[in-house]
């Protein structure tokens, strides 16, 4: 009897790991699982991938796109009443992949829970949810309007209170007009509440710097810059080079570096710094108003941008990536802005608020009534500006 109780139980132990052991003995899967490189590299991807597949739909007279409804609206049609079932006026929400020929204004109190296209201007409802739009041409989500995947236009315009939980591209210009939440924006231009720019004087020429902090040991022949520990720099200076540093790093106003910066802890650039390279920190990355950002901008922290700074040039696109980003009025970033966890814009409180229910709710759409109602309690980025001791002569480092 016990034999039999002991070859039970470890037949017990034994069959369920049957196939981790034929695999592990004759491994079939040999290659690791495939990841769409042009999903990764390319923001607009999925929404030119839909435009394609939409496009092809279109063409062949297909009544359905993979396992969507389609409809589709006549020119005109995108501003009178759209033609819903009972059934969707009743939960208040659509499953149809709808498609508009010409410009379209979005009915209020519906949720689209598939994808919706316009060849012209398409018009969003205030607080309404979306999973994902497409325009042709202008883009524009209106104030409190929810992006559940992505959303894609020639020129994209969001108002206040938009919750952008998936990418949202623009061909040209993207313009958050107000404070928002985002995770992914793409654009040759993204411009963050754009305001006339503050009325400052000009500021002077910085002066090259003749000697160097204690704590900064620099390299003229490789020009470069190493510190071991935390190192500050005093304002209006200019030098050639890059600088890294193990600790902190802070650099005065009007520091102008014709090279790149890097540091294992927390980086501060003071008002109207110019750096032609890019900056990296392991900590947070300050950038008080005005300064001004040629390569990429990445933390594995926080970001925190001052008014009226600049990421990147027409020109030349670059990345904003950080898990948080807090973002000014009038900044702009020409490329890529890559909130990992939460990107905000002013003061991200006013997102705390929670939309107004009753004008997401649509019975039977549970995940997307929980994700309009949901509180976003959203912690402002930590100051990131380090304690200064006063400096008395223009080459003293700061403490």
């Amino acid at each position: 009897m016990f034999a039999l109780l002991a070859g039970a139980t470890l037949l017990v132990v034994i069959i369920p790991m049957l196939p981790a052991l034929v695999e592990w003995l004759r491994p079939s899967d040999v290659v690791p699982l495939p990841i769409d490189e042009t999903d990764a590299l390319d923001p607009p991807f999925l929404a030119h991938r839909f435009h394609g597949m939409l496009a092809q739909a279109l063409r062949s007279g297909a009544t359905h796109l993979g396992n969507s409804e389609l409809a589709v609206l006549p020119r005109g049609a995108g501003a009178a009443p759209w033609p819903f079932s009972v059934e969707e006026r009743d939960k208040r929400a659509s499953r149809r992949l709808w498609h508009v020929d010409g410009d379209a204004q979005l009915p209020e109190q519906m949720a689209f829970q598939v994808e919706v296209a316009a060849t012209g201007t398409l018009r969003s409802a205030p607080y309404g949810v979306y999973r994902a739009l497409w325009s042709d041409r202008t883009l524009h989500v209106s104030a409190g309007g929810i992006v559940l995947r992505w959303a894609h236009g020639r020129e994209v315009l969001a108002q206040e209170k938009c919750v952008l939980a998936g990418r949202v591209t623009a061909a040209e210009c993207l313009t958050l007009a107000g404070p928002a939440s985002f995770t992914l924006l793409h654009a040759p231009t993204i411009r963050f509440m754009p305001s006339p720019p503050r009325a400052t004087p000009r500021p002077m020429a910085a002066l090259p710097i003749e000697t160097w902090p204690a704590e900064l040991a620099w390299d003229p022949d490789q020009r470069r810059g190493f510190s071991k520990g935390s190192v500050s720099l005093p304002p209006g200076r200019a030098w050639t080079g890059d600088i890294v540093s193990i600790g902190d790093l802070a650099l005065g106003d009007g520091c102008d570096v014709s090279g790149s910066l890097r540091t294992h802890g927390r980086l501060w650039l003071g008002r109207d710094c110019r750096v032609s390279g890019s900056v990296f920190a392991d900590g947070g990355i300050q950038l008080d108003a005005g300064c001004a950002i040629a390569g990429a901008v990445v933390s594995e922290t926080a970001v925190d941008l001052g008014e009226d700074c600049r990421i990147g040039a027409p020109d030349k696109v670059t990345t904003l990536a950080a898990p948080r980003i807090q973002v000014a009025a009038n900044v702009t970033v020409h490329g890529t802005v890559w909130a990992g966890e939460h990107g905000g814009m002013a003061d991200v409180r006013v997102l705390a608020q929670p939309v107004e229910a009753e004008r997401v709710e649509a019975p039977g759409t549970p995940a997307i009534a929980e994700t309009a109602s949901e509180e976003r309690e959203v912690e402002p980025v930590a100051p990131l500006r380090p304690v200064r001791s006063p400096v008395r002569e223009p080459e003293q480092a700061l403490a």
